[in-house]
């Protein structure tokens, strides 16, 4: 199996806008996906930024169609231009629709996908979205960090857009588990907002885990143009949020290659 391709996140983007936004209106759409931008942007001090992303059917479908799909067309990106580790499993911890978790298993050749997510709506979503690219998964509901002690050295670990969602304590003790998976060998791949004000935690992140791996600990803004669905532009031009560029931090550190050579010669690992 191959890595997605830009052609595949368009079609993504039209059937999750076929399943997801059955039966609304653009204008319903576009009421959506400003409102959970405003959530997001000026009342994320009020937390809960999951459960209010998808308190009304409006939000909800703009919360998979429209930011599902920009998230989708950014890690396609990034993806694109990285080589994939070496894993059994993705681990796509605080799933949301799904696209993270997916894409990686893609870029992995289509290995198996496990997504959780503590909002169980979500679920639903994100087991569509393995069946729509082609990749096997199973979904659990399950918070942060108590989630990430199923973590393998053969895993790839997912966090999408997640780690800014969440309450300083529960944040930090994620920061602990992060660090003891990641020193058993596993793999990390962390997305989050270009701006430090909404993901102000990124750079003790980045020191944190740079001491706990012999790895390297690959961190980048990455910026692109994207080619955007016809439903994105529009939504773009209709909502006045404007992702002719796009761009988010990411931070990614490979599985271990003591786990690799591992699991090449079949000792257990």
């Amino acid at each position: 199996m191959t890595a997605l391709t830009r052609a595949e996140v368009s079609q993504w983007v039209d059937a999750a806008h076929a399943r997801w936004a059955r039966g609304l209106e653009f204008r319903e759409l576009r009421r959506g996906a400003q409102a959970v931008s405003d959530v997001y942007v000026h009342k994320r001090k009020a937390g809960g930024l999951a459960e209010r992303a998808v308190d009304g059917r409006g939000k909800r479908a703009a919360f998979v169609v429209y930011f599902g799909g920009l998230h989708l067309l950014l890690v396609q990106d990034w993806m694109s231009g990285q080589a994939p580790p070496t894993v059994d499993r993705i681990l796509d911890v605080g799933c949301g629709p799904g696209v993270v978790g997916a894409a990686a298993a893609r870029w992995c050749g289509g290995v198996r996908l496990h997504a959780s997510d503590r909002v169980g709506r979500h679920l639903e979503v994100a087991a569509w979205t393995a069946r729509q690219l082609g990749v096997k998964a199973r979904t659990s509901k399950a918070t942060l960090p108590t989630v990430l002690e199923s973590a393998r050295p053969s895993s790839l670990v997912t966090l999408g857009w997640v780690l800014n969602e969440l309450p300083s304590a529960d944040r930090d003790a994620t920061f602990s588990m992060l660090v003891r998976v990641v020193r058993k060998g596993a793999g990390a791949l962390i997305f989050a907002p270009l701006s430090l004000r909404a993901s102000p935690w990124w750079p003790e992140l980045a020191r944190t885990l740079r001491r706990a791996t012999t790895e390297p600990l690959h961190e980048t803004e990455h910026r692109f143009q994207p080619e955007r669905p016809s439903l994105i532009a529009d939504l773009d031009r209709a909502t006045r949020l404007n992702h002719a560029t796009m761009g988010a931090r990411v931070m990614y550190v490979a599985p271990s290659r003591d786990s690799s050579r591992a699991r090449a010669s079949g000792s257990p690992g």
